[in-house]
């Protein structure tokens, strides 16, 4: 496949912060409602209240003669700030020779991590940034995300290639959009779900993100070839929800354009996390479809912590400060462990008994 100027673009850097709003690992309060209430039916799944989330210039005149004529440039066209170049190559070692003669700066020892793209026929996409075509905010550059599309029979990501320029483990979160109940995993690595719907104490509200570190951590220890799958819903809802989901018009711009008109907007979103490194990587990551699963939501008695089969994707990574009722108890029958968004004005604590 040699990709042309209409399948490439660049992208709004607050549409990834969205979708990675709507999909992070998230932390909830609750609190206990009254136990003796003039209402005697509050609905105690709603009003539960968000809380943290887990997370060279160009020069001008073209390109220099290649030093050897088995690297090919397929297509060369700008989009926005870059200048992108499609290549194909005969042999890694012409193909590095190349881009160093170029000016694209490349780390040592890449050669190998060239070769088994090569050798199967893939084709190269090289985006050059354009510093006259840059755009400044507060004097930093701003550089767009850049998406593009192509139909292939295998559904899979190359990651090998970017371990060249690793000093240690890499984080890798993934988000995959697919029609109606499409949930998607890894078909060659091993699958694991984050502990999900785990009560935490009021301090994880200071230090959410190493918290969850640590809890991903244990999550993968002893599986270096593990991928986590951290959520799996409907792009149209989510509970709770910390910005409104996804609108037709963001899920366009993230891909579903390219899809049939009747499959474009009843998405679902499913969010991987892998951790690799040079020595748990032996192939890139192939996705399949898997069936649909919950977890991460209220229900009666205790909360499962796992995820589970289920008819619609409804699991996220949900983690819960419950703040219990300190106020009078006003009545003969107490009706205890009703959880909803906090009270207008949190009452006061009884008086101490004598």
């Amino acid at each position: 496949v040699i990709l042309r100027k209409e399948h490439v673009r660049t992208l709004p850097v607050a549409l990834f912060d969205r979708l990675d709003q709507l999909t992070s690992p998230r932390l909830v309060e609750y609190w206990e409602q009254d136990p003796c209430p003039d209402d005697p039916s509050p609905d105690p799944s709603t009003g539960a209240r968000e809380g943290g989330r887990g997370s060279p210039g160009t020069s001008e005149g073209g390109f220099a003669v290649a030093a050897r004529p088995a690297v090919r440039v397929e297509a060369e066209f700008p989009v926005d700030e870059y200048d992108v170049l499609v290549l194909s190559a005969d042999d890694s070692t012409s193909l590095e020779a190349w881009l160093r003669q170029n000016r694209y700066h490349l780390p040592d020892g890449i050669e190998p991590y060239l070769q088994p793209y090569i050798l199967s026929g893939s084709k190269f996409l090289v985006a050059r940034v354009n510093i006259q075509r840059v755009r400044f905010l507060w004097g930093r550059a701003q550089l767009s995300p850049l998406r593009f599309h192509y139909d292939s029979d295998r559904f899979e990501l190359p990651i090998r290639l970017g371990l060249a320029n690793a000093s240690g483990p890499q984080d890798l979160v993934i988000h995959i959009l697919a029609p109606r109940d499409q949930r998607y995993e890894v078909a060659n690595y091993d699958n694991v779900f984050i502990p999900t719907n785990l009560g935490v104490s009021e301090t994880v509200r200071g230090q959410f993100p190493s918290f969850y570190a640590s809890l991903f951590d244990r999550t993968v220890a002893g599986k270096p070839r593990a991928v986590v799958t951290e959520y799996a819903w409907s792009s149209s809802s989510c509970d709770p929800c910390p910005i409104p989901p996804l609108d037709p018009e963001s899920l366009d711009q993230l891909g579903a354009s390219e899809l049939p008109a009747a499959e474009r907007h009843d998405m679902t979103v499913t969010r991987l996390h892998a951790r690799y490194g040079r020595e748990s990587v032996g192939d890139d990551l192939v996705f399949r479809q898997a069936p649909p699963v919950g977890g991460g939501r209220d229900s009666s008695g205790p909360l499962p912590t796992g995820a589970h089969p289920g008819s619609t994707n409804s699991f996220q990574a949900r983690y819960i400060v419950r703040h219990p009722w300190t106020g009078a108890i006003a009545c003969a029958r107490p009706d205890f462990g009703r959880w909803g968004g906090p009270p207008d004005a949190l009452p006061p604590p009884p008086p101490p008994r004598s």
